[in-house]
């Protein structure tokens, strides 16, 4: 879900080292590849506030949804400016002979 837009929120996470290589969907607005996440998730009042962190740390991701009396939600996306993860910009590649 994209500012402005109605609609539900999905967030699907993993545990552990075993990661697979993502593909792409239109409805994607943040991946993750060869990365381990955790969130936390605050609920105060008519405010949602999540964020995701690499395992060193760094905040990877983050929005907040806020419950508005008679309208829809409103989302707040506080996305870093970092690059997405993918194996690409995240293995050490060998390098060729």
């Amino acid at each position: 879900m994209r500012d402005g837009e109605v609609g539900p929120m999905y967030v699907v996470s993993v545990s552990g080292p075993k990661m697979y290589e993502l593909t792409e969907r239109e409805w994607f607005d943040r991946g993750a590849e060869n990365s381990q996440l955790y969130q936390v998730i605050h609920v105060d009042g008519n405010k949602l506030e999540y964020q995701a962190y690499l395992a060193t740390g760094e905040l990877y991701d983050a929005f907040d949804l806020i419950k508005q009396d008679g309208r829809s939600n409103r989302l707040v996306d506080r996305t870093p400016k970092t690059p997405r993860r993918r194996d690409d910009n995240t293995l050490d590649k060998p390098k060729k002979k």
